[in-house]
């Protein structure tokens, strides 16, 4: 079976990256044809693990698009390349914003699309369906404000006001109804991101729990000596709240010991490193940077519990990566994240919102060794029966097979 998946950027590499080039590689694993059809592809990002090589096709902006900065111009460019290229194809995925239009368009122009479209969808775009991707922030900021925390969640919802009523957000919704009347199936990664997309798109959604690489089952005999944040520095995924949940550590509990390493990096990173130096907490928190996957599974080996606080997040593949090498996390407890977590069985949900729920979880587990390896025992455990690489293929080919 011959298989494109289109994904806007390979040059970057996020959740949403390494779940189209995992599945595009395990699919090509297992005997089927796959191409990645994307604008750009970084050969040091996704060549350095020594994997499948990938068939990758470029698609690249014409002469106007290239001079004029128009989105509509974009959609007919790619749009118009696809309907060629995609000839032949039996299936195409289409992943983020804005690939479902170029797919869609290009199955309306071209003569020889034949293919069935599954939209492979994280969520709506956020720019133009917050009030439904984004609710447990609009809600907060409506009725529970704290002069103390929140702030950099309170300008997210009030970022997202000023946008509402653009011509520009019309004319997208108007454009995604139209596009996903020529969709055959879209998959969502979590019940959560299910509720949403139906909500935005009045339209059936099924569930396709995503999966990750599980490395061998190694870990340190004791748990490792420092608290661990993996994610992208930006508003809603609330470091912020991890940086106050240590601050309250220290301050109100006499938590020194206990220190904290933020990987990833973002537009939110200067703001992070203020926030830490008014906290006094330079002496505890280190940034990483952004850690290539060797580097990434290392310092999860070597923590000992993760907090992942994102705030309406679709799934949170950072909660499985940490319970597959036996690390703790703790999550939200709303958003797909709470999907993968066993609360008190595999880690813990706490409110993201509350920087003194997170700091009084992250304290209830930090001395207790021997609840921290039954929970890791218990996560291992999960990920290996639900989270793996091969659970995501064997869900992802039953939808092809229907």
């Amino acid at each position: 079976m011959k298989v494109a998946v289109v994904h806007p950027s390979l040059a970057i590499k996020g959740g949403a990256e390494n779940l189209m080039v995992w599945m595009a590689r395990g699919l090509s694993e297992r005997g089927y044809s796959v191409t990645l059809f994307s604008t750009d592809y970084s050969e040091e990002l996704w060549n350095a693990d020594g994997g499948v090589q990938l068939s990758i096709s470029l698609l690249k902006p014409g002469f106007l698009s290239r001079m004029v900065n128009s989105k509509r111009l974009k959609v007919a460019d790619f749009s118009d390349q696809l309907s060629g290229l995609l000839a032949g194809y039996e299936v195409v995925f289409c992943s983020l914003f804005p690939t479902h239009l170029w797919v869609a368009r290009a199955r309306r122009r071209g003569k020889g699309v034949n293919c069935r479209i599954i939209w492979y969808l994280q969520e709506p775009a956020r720019k133009y369906y917050w009030k439904i991707t984004d609710r447990h922030i609009v809600d907060h900021a409506r009725y529970c404000q704290n002069p103390l925390y929140n702030e950099h969640l309170r300008k997210c919802v009030e970022s997202r006001i000023r946008g509402e009523n653009s011509w520009k957000s019309r004319r997208q919704i108007l454009w995604d109804r139209d596009a996903v009347k020529q969709i055959d199936l879209i998959l969502a990664n979590s019940e959560f991101s299910a509720d949403n997309i139906s909500r935005a798109f009045e339209a059936p959604v099924k569930v396709c729990y995503p999966g990750i690489p599980v490395c061998p089952d190694v870990r340190l005999p004791q748990p490792g000596d420092y608290l661990l944040t993996v994610s992208p520095l930006r508003g809603k995924k609330n470091v912020h709240n991890v940086i106050e949940a240590l601050h309250l550590l220290s301050a109100k509990m006499g938590r020194t010991d206990i220190r904290l390493k933020i990987a990833g990096q973002g537009p939110s990173r200067a703001e992070l490193e203020v926030l830490v130096r008014e906290r006094n907490l330079t002496s505890q928190v280190e940034f990483l940077g952004f850690l290539d996957d060797f580097e990434l599974a290392d310092a999860y080996k070597k923590a000992r519990l993760t907090v992942y606080i994102p705030v309406d997040e679709p799934f949170g593949l950072i909660a499985a990566e940490s319970m597959s090498h036996r690390v703790p996390p703790i999550v939200s407890d709303h958003g797909g994240v709470s999907e993968i977590v066993s609360h008190n069985q595999t880690g813990l949900l706490v409110n993201p919102f509350d920087p003194e729920k997170v700091a009084e979880a992250i304290a209830s587990l930090w001395d207790d060794t021997e609840r921290i390896q039954r929970m890791g025992r218990a996560g291992r455990e999960r990920v290996e029966a639900m989270f793996t690489q091969r659970h995501f293929l064997d869900r992802v080919e039953g939808f092809l097979r229907t």
